[in-house]
Order: C-alpha cells, then sequence, then structure tokens
C-alpha cells in the first residue's frame, strides 16, 4: 500500500522526495480561547512539483523552549497531477474509484535560534 501511494500513480516520491509548506502570512487571533484554532497561516504547498497557494486555520501554543503549530486539512491529490484512480477523470472505475481527497495533519515545532 505504501509502495503504491509512493508510486508515480500518486506522489511519485523518486522523482520529487520533498514535499514543502513555505509560510508567508502567520496571523494570530488575539480573542481565541485557550484549546481553539488560534491563528491563520497563508503559504505555498509543494507537492510533486506542483506549487499551489494554502491557506490554514491552526493552532499555536507554547512548547518546551519553543512552539508548537498544529493543523488539519484536506487537499484535493489531483491538482498537483495525482489523477489516478479519480472519477473525474476516468470513467466507469467501479469498486477502482480513489478519493481525490487526501487527509493531511501537521505538527511542526519551532524553536527560537540561539
Amino acid at each position: 500500500m505504501v509502495s503504491h501511494i509512493a508510486s508515480v500513480d500518486f506522489f511519485d516520491t523518486a522523482k520529487h522526495p520533498v514535499s514543502s509548506f513555505a509560510i508567508d502570512r502567520f496571523y494570530l487571533d488575539p480573542d481565541a480561547r485557550e484549546g481553539q484554532l488560534n491563528v491563520s497561516v497563508e503559504g505555498v504547498i509543494r507537492i510533486r512539483g506542483v506549487e499551489q497557494q494554502l491557506a490554514l486555520d491552526a493552532q499555536l501554543a507554547a512548547w518546551e523552549n519553543g512552539y508548537v503549530l498544529q493543523c488539519q486539512f484536506d487537499l484535493d491529490r489531483t491538482h498537483f497531477g495525482a489523477i489516478y484512480g479519480s472519477g473525474r477523470f476516468f470513467a466507469k472505475l467501479g469498486k477502482h474509484l480513489v478519493n481525490d481527497l487526501v487527509s493531511v495533519q501537521v505538527n511542526a515545532v519551532f524553536k527560537p535560534r540561539v
């Protein structure tokens, strides 16, 4: 299963071993309560060599000597060229239909430079 996800049918990790999300803007919601989504993050996500703007709501919390940012979102894999089994691109797939949405969970740790 993992080998198929890594294959050219999906994320083509042999050709594109790294995906990234570069943050351009970061907005803190001063009215958010503890445990709630309290930041908006905007940036560019790069998957399979394709870049797209992405805006996310996330939770930022103090952790050890820095911060942790957590968020969860769905992205449409077909926007990055991974069209294998997509009902929008292929007809009559029957039981071979593959959901276009991929759920992503991010836990990023930020520590200040010393």
